[in-house]
């Protein structure tokens, strides 16, 4: 089972490879309606059940999952209690899941991905892609890198 199977849109219950965040990323890239239904899950708000399954499935923690996004942990592990994550906080989320989803494809297997993910970069200016994460911008640069890697330019 791929890590991003555990569905994490706005009801959060597990359907398909299909309807993964994978799916759901690769997916907008190129259909417009897709990229749509992102903003609608987003909207909604991910369920943090959904959330917890994901990140245990993915080998992440709590503190992890703060880190990247910049919420405070004791506030992430509350939200993780409610029944939705508020939008700004869904987006976090599933922007993190993206790019680790984007890691995984170019890297072929999740350790990898976190490894780099975890690791300084010079064409981030010397942080790693995990610091980054926390905005659209740096998630940006983060996603060009990977481009290059995957393209065969150096990163």
């Amino acid at each position: 089972m791929e890590a991003l199977d555990l569905l994490i849109t706005s009801s959060g219950l597990p359907k398909s490879p299909e309807e993964s965040v994978g799916f759901l990323f690769n997916q907008a890239r190129s259909d417009k309606q897709e990229r749509f239904r992102l903003v609608e899950t987003v909207r909604a708000g991910i369920r943090g059940d959904a959330v917890k399954k994901y990140i245990e499935f993915v080998g992440l923690t709590v503190r992890d999952l703060s880190d990247a996004t910049r919420i405070p942990e004791r506030t992430m592990a509350r939200r993780l209690k409610e029944e939705r994550l508020p939008p700004a906080d869904s987006e976090s989320v599933l922007r993190l899941a993206g790019m680790i989803s984007q890691a995984e494809g170019v890297f072929g297997d999740r350790a990898s991905a976190l490894a780099w993910l975890r690791r300084p970069n010079r064409t981030l200016s010397g942080q790693t892609p995990w610091q980054l994460l926390d905005t659209t911008f740096g998630a940006r640069e983060v996603e060009d890198a990977l481009v290059r890697i995957e393209h065969g330019v150096f990163a």
